[in-house]
């Protein structure tokens, strides 16, 4: 089944068992162990309940379509492979038999898995709920790097659940973060050379030059000066990770993902090709555009307990109005979220900045697609003046790119761009 207007769905899985030093994404860290299996898997299903409560409403609630298509869903945290397989046998057996929405048949299914959570038993339930791709967060192969960020899995747990998931039939990524305290080039790329030679099977890596958010315990750290960090010995080592990537058969095709050939992951590529995608799960951020570029974004409130009470209990998502994409708040009672209106200059310029992120870049045919309208002259003249630099590379006044050079530098660029909006 193809149909243009085809949505990815993202839940998101906000439970850890411990957070990493450098993240900044939502999560809750909890103590499990206190809990029986079965007061767990109860936890969890009360979870995916509420998420599959929010999916119908999103879905049902889509322009002025009779049915929501779904050709990607990717379920990311936090920490997902901490749901029980049975957890997972729900969730997609909700989206198997909804007659709210239809998912296609190949439609991309993705979980994220820790590896200290991986074994046969489990990649085999996952297999059988139908899991169609799995992306495990590795992270790195150096014990004094893991240790440091509080990694769960260290060296040997990484290693066990590398020799697991060289089994597992279908599609498979991993990620890698460069410039881990801790982390020399020597162990980063012998660690990188580990992963290819023993996951064969492997068809697409994420890797990341680390980003130091202030408010995370790293970025503490090295704001008060505890632990020394060279910034540009982060970038030199992506680069010589990346050239060994690309030696060894897989293609950048965006700033920080590689992939063998026709193996990109299909639901990143709605975000980056301005695309709509529902965000489902506490924390977790939508968009849906209406015909002329314009949007909504919506982010649920980092809040479980509230979302959980609301979408569970509450149902007065029902009595919300929906209109021309645009969701409009009851006075009484609202859902858990905040709400922002993406005018045509904001969606204008996040299509410049998500589009260019890929190396195969933009075209005047999506944008004129989209806004009804060619590309503003500011950008035009902007990719002019960086293709007499080598950084952009220009194709028939239609499709325009950074390039493998340009895309280092996508920062200023669209800092520079940002002033002629």
């Amino acid at each position: 089944m193809e149909n243009n207007n085809s949505k990815g769905i993202y839940i998101h899985i906000p439970f850890c068992l411990s957070k990493c030093k450098y993240c900044d994404f939502f999560s809750i860290p909890c103590d499990l162990s206190v809990f029986s299996p079965e007061q767990r898997n109860a936890f969890f299903d009360d979870y995916i309940e509420a998420v599959c409560n929010e999916v119908t409403y999103r879905c049902t609630n889509s322009r002025d379509e009779k049915k929501c298509f779904v050709d990607t869903i990717y379920i990311g945290g936090g920490t997902p492979s901490l749901l029980s397989v049975e957890n997972f046998e729900k969730l997609l057996q909700f989206f198997k038999q909804s007659t709210y929405f239809e998912i296609s048949n190949d439609c991309e299914i993705t979980v994220e898995v820790n590896p200290d959570d991986i074994n046969e038993q489990v990649l085999n339930g996952y297999l059988k709920a139908g899991i169609t791709r799995i992306s495990c967060g590795l992270q790195s192969m150096s014990n004094n790097a893991l240790k440091y960020e509080k990694r769960r899995a260290d060296v040997q747990k990484n290693q066990k659940a590398i020799k697991n998931l060289s089994k597992w039939p279908k599609d498979l990524s991993v990620d890698f973060i460069c410039g881990l305290p801790f982390e020399t080039k020597q162990s980063f790329l012998s660690g990188l050379d580990y992963v290819l030679q023993n996951l064969p099977n492997m068809n697409h890596v994420s890797m990341y030059s680390l980003t130091i958010e202030e408010e995370t315990p790293l970025g503490k750290e090295i704001k008060k000066g505890a632990i020394d960090y060279n910034y540009e010995y982060s970038d030199e080592l992506w680069i010589s990770a990346r050239d060994y990537l690309e030696q060894n058969g897989f293609e950048q095709y965006e700033v920080s993902n590689f992939s063998k050939k026709g193996k990109q992951c299909k639901h990143n590529l709605k975000y980056w090709n301005h695309e709509d995608y529902f965000g489902i799960g506490s924390g977790a951020c939508g968009t849906i555009y209406n015909q002329n570029g314009e949007g909504i974004r919506w982010t649920n409130k980092k809040n479980i307990k509230q979302y959980m009470d609301f979408w569970l209990y509450k149902k007065s998502y029902e009595n919300l109005c929906y209109d021309n994409s645009i969701y409009i708040k009851n006075q009484n009672e609202s859902i858990p979220q905040e709400c922002e209106i993406i005018d045509s200059k904001i969606s204008s310029f996040e299509f410049f900045m998500m589009g260019l992120r890929k190396l195969s870049g933009i075209s005047q045919t999506h944008y004129k697609s989209i806004f009804n309208n060619s590309f503003p002259q500011s950008f035009v003249k902007l990719c002019k003046e960086w293709e007499k630099k080598d950084l952009c590379m220009i194709s028939n006044e239609e499709t325009y790119t950074l390039g493998k050079k340009g895309i280092l530098f996508l920062n200023t660029f669209l800092e520079k761009l940002i002033l002629e909006f």
